[in-house]
């Protein structure tokens, strides 16, 4: 799929599905495939499976699942994290980032609040608070 999705509602891409080179506008995002694109969503965008991100991502609330790679090639902007998979890229959460006992970060962080389990990894700078 490369055509532009603009909805209100919630977007599912599923397991064998690919949206490359567009980025979808929607409330909350489900991604099992794979998206090569951006994403502007004003509630949940969870990513379950390996993506790689190339345009701008906004969020309220990023997630991503266990044993998803997934690679940001522009700084994300939340509200709040929760990562417990593998992440490249760089973030700027307003509210809380969450790193969960499995989950490996590489990039440069800013937020207000962060919370690290026993076991995550961090590679790079982290600026809390400010």
């Amino acid at each position: 799929w490369n055509r532009r999705i603009q909805t209100r509602g919630d977007v599912i891409i599923h397991k064998k599905a690919t949206v490359t080179g567009i980025t979808i506008r929607c409330h909350n995002i489900l991604v099992h495939g794979v998206l090569k694109g951006g994403v502007d969503c004003s509630g949940d965008f969870v990513l379950r499976n390996h993506s790689k991100i190339i345009g701008k991502v906004r969020c309220q609330r990023l997630i991503i699942e266990k044993r998803a790679e997934v690679a940001f090639a522009n700084q994300v902007e939340c509200v709040d994290a929760i990562i417990d998979g593998n992440i490249t890229g760089n973030f700027i959460c307003s509210g809380k980032l969450t790193l969960k006992k499995k989950a490996t970060l590489n990039g440069n962080i800013k937020v207000a609040t962060m919370v690290v389990e026993k076991g995550a990894r961090h590679n790079g700078q982290i600026s809390i608070g400010e």
